[in-house]
């Protein structure tokens, strides 16, 4: 058992000791395991989640404008009506009280929706 834990030690210290060679510095080092490990299309599909999540504002004002798109009615219409009144002049990002005000409202639209069909069958 110790002979093999040895021979395992070796063989990670050679492969340490060839990576270190390979880099000059501990950040190349991290970012050649990085490539090496995913790949670009990976990385490049990394990087784009990150431009969403970066602007997430964008996305929710995308998706909006296409509940209004898909399903416009005078419910509807405050959404987008709040997003470029309100969401899109606040500076440098809209606070969390407009957010939360988005999610009420749609809550309050959607159990109103599921209300009126329900009463009404249609």
């Amino acid at each position: 058992m110790f002979y093999l834990g040895f021979h395992i030690k070796i063989l990670l210290s050679l492969l340490l000791n060839a990576l270190i060679s390979k880099t000059s510095s501990l950040d190349s080092l991290s970012e050649i395991e990085e490539d090496d490990l995913y790949g670009p299309f990976i990385c490049f599909c990394v990087s784009v989640w990150y431009v969403i999540i970066s602007h997430s504002d964008l996305v929710c004002y995308f998706v909006v404008f296409l509940n209004q798109i898909k399903s416009a009615s005078i419910l509807s219409l405050p959404l987008p009506l709040m997003v470029l009144l309100w969401g899109t002049l606040s500076v440098p990002r809209p606070t969390k009280t407009f957010w939360v005000t988005i999610i009420a409202y749609t809550e309050v639209a959607f159990d109103t929706r599921y209300f009126i069909v329900k009463k009404h069958g249609v």
